[in-house]
């Protein structure tokens, strides 16, 4: 684990968006379109599977060297949900760091909180979460026909959900956003990454 949060507040690191890169995201979009599709929605064997890890592994490594990392899984974390794979993170991932550091984002993704999606697009987990929220007394075939999936998708992951232990390490709301410090530390909690933890130690 990272000790930078016991660092004098004068030394502590800065998000620095003065650098001049082209990162890897922007270079290697098949790679980082492949991770679109939420793992829960891929084939368990097959070409996708191999696929998606293929482009897991290629996109850890690229975000991993990246010299805008930091700056990148920030703002990921911190400014706004984006969509898909960011900053060696998933959006589940960043959704459990934002918990264990107690703050939320606001999704700019209207239609994504609304269960409007473009035809043929997946159905992301936290997409129906948000349906059950907004429609509890729907049935499973109403938050199906509202997403526009299948009632099995619905199923798996309101199934899924039910199933995951609430994490121990959530805490209370916060008003001051977290330190850039605070959001790398709790990365090596929930990611756990040796190339980020070498990177900015």
């Amino acid at each position: 684990m990272r000790t930078g949060s016991t660092q004098n507040p004068s030394t502590r690191r800065q998000v620095d968006a003065s650098l001049d890169v082209v990162p890897p995201c922007a270079t290697m979009a098949d790679v980082y379109d492949t991770l679109s599709v939420p793992l829960e929605d891929v084939s368990s064997s097959g070409e996708s599977w191999d696929a998606w890890q293929a482009a897991h592994d290629k996109a850890a490594e690229a975000c991993a060297s990246c010299p805008l990392l930091v700056q990148c899984l920030y703002r990921a974390v911190v400014d706004g949900e984006v969509a898909g794979y960011v900053a060696c993170t998933s959006p589940q991932e960043r959704h459990e760091i934002r918990n264990r550091l107690g703050i939320t984002v606001g999704n700019p993704d209207i239609d994504r909180i609304a269960g409007v999606r473009t035809a043929g697009s997946p159905v992301d987990h936290e997409a129906v979460l948000a349906a059950r929220r907004a429609n509890p007394r729907d049935t499973f075939a109403q938050l199906a026909e509202r997403l526009g999936c299948s009632l099995s998708t619905v199923k798996r992951h309101l199934r899924q959900a039910s199933s995951r232990p609430r994490q121990a390490g959530a805490r209370h709301a916060r008003t001051a956003p977290p330190s850039v410090d605070e959001v790398l530390d709790v990365f090596d909690e929930v990611v756990g990454h040796a190339p980020i933890c070498a990177l900015t130690a």
